[in-house]
């Protein structure tokens, strides 16, 4: 067949929130021969078929949808075959959006990855069902963006809910990362490195969610946004950024990152008067392991076993109290404190959680 092209610039553009709906009847055949460009609005399609086209084009502030059903295994292959999923223009805000159709839980396959050259907003959602999305080439692949300077994506954004898990099968590298749950206990799981970059951003909103990384993350300035979110890592990694509880009122404390073992918390500013943490709710050792912390921190730190150690750098500020609330999930116990020189903790000390 000869190659065609098929354009939506709507005369009334649509919205992520009221898409121009395409029901399961519209159905692409001779794909690989195809263009789809999205030059005004946003079109939510409901059969595979469309990720069989070669290109699709978006372009800023428009978006392309995908709610389809599954193929075989509840998978959708993105990107397959040659195909590509282009975001066009200047500010990087042409979106698309995978959402994990009700009823059964859908593995979007990505061959290569999406988003880049600080162009593309990514949007996950699971919260009709748990959804996975997987790089095709493994893991340690990336499938968002393609590195931590100018081949990020300008944005992703996990959108979770109770019991419907997302999952990140991939190294993710975008500006501007957001985590959303409709209502509190959303969790997002990690497979691989979360990089935002020295210049990038993390946004909790909506409700708490449960936040899991695998590996060395940096998720940069963050913000609890006034939630109960918490962020989880495994033994012996290092978690970077600038974790604030609300940034919108310096008055309010939300948010803990909870180490499981051995780890670091580091601060992703070159300047040393920005806190690595401000107003957060806590710091947690929940495990057997030494946690690393230097600089300025105005939080509570917790240990949960009697082999939890914080090991403070020297010139480390703690404003806020320790062992006084219990960890999250636990109790508290009596662990220890080291330093590496000299360091400044201004709270009460005592095991007050129980």
């Amino acid at each position: 067949a000869a190659a065609s092209t098929l354009v939506f610039n709507l005369a009334n553009p649509t919205t992520q929130k009221a898409p121009l709906i395409l029901g399961n009847n519209a159905v692409i055949a001779n794909g690989v021969n195809g263009t789809l460009n999205v030059t005004n609005g946003f079109i939510q399609v409901s059969d595979k078929s469309f990720a069989t086209v070669k290109a699709i084009n978006i372009d800023d502030g428009q978006g392309f949808i995908f709610n389809t059903d599954a193929t075989v295994g509840n998978a959708l292959n993105l990107q397959a075959g040659g195909a590509t999923i282009n975001f066009n223009g200047t500010d990087g805000t042409g979106r698309l959006v995978l959402l994990s159709k009700n009823g059964a839980a859908t593995d979007f396959n990505v061959t290569g990855s999406l988003g880049g050259n600080l162009k593309g907003i990514i949007a996950f959602n699971t919260v009709a069902v748990a959804g996975q999305l997987i790089a095709n080439a493994g893991p340690a692949n990336a499938v968002i963006g393609t590195n931590n300077g100018a081949g990020r994506a300008a944005g992703f954004v996990v959108s979770v809910d109770n019991g419907n898990a997302a999952t990140i099968a991939g190294q993710v590298y975008a500006k501007d990362m957001v985590i959303q749950s409709a209502n509190a206990g959303g969790q997002v799981n990690f497979g691989h490195i979360v990089d935002v970059g020295t210049d990038g951003t993390t946004a909790f909103k909506t409700a708490a969610s449960k936040v899991a990384i695998t590996q060395n993350s940096n998720f940069g300035t963050t913000d609890f946004g006034n939630l109960a979110a918490q962020i989880t890592v495994p033994d012996t990694m290092t978690l970077t950024g600038n974790f604030t509880g609300d940034a919108n009122n310096p008055g309010n404390t939300a948010g803990v990152i909870t180490f499981a073992a051995n780890g670091t918390l580091a601060s992703a500013s070159a300047d040393a008067n920005v806190a690595v943490t401000n107003n957060i709710t806590a710091i947690e050792a929940s495990g057997i392991g030494v946690v690393q912390l230097s600089g300025t921190h105005t939080a509570e730190l917790r240990l949960g076993n009697a082999g939890s150690v914080f090991k403070l750098a020297d010139g480390t500020v703690i404003n806020g109290t320790v062992n006084q609330t219990a960890v999250v999930g636990g109790a508290l116990a009596a662990g220890a404190i080291t330093l590496d020189g000299s360091a400044t903790m201004t709270g009460d000390i005592g095991n007050g959680g129980g």
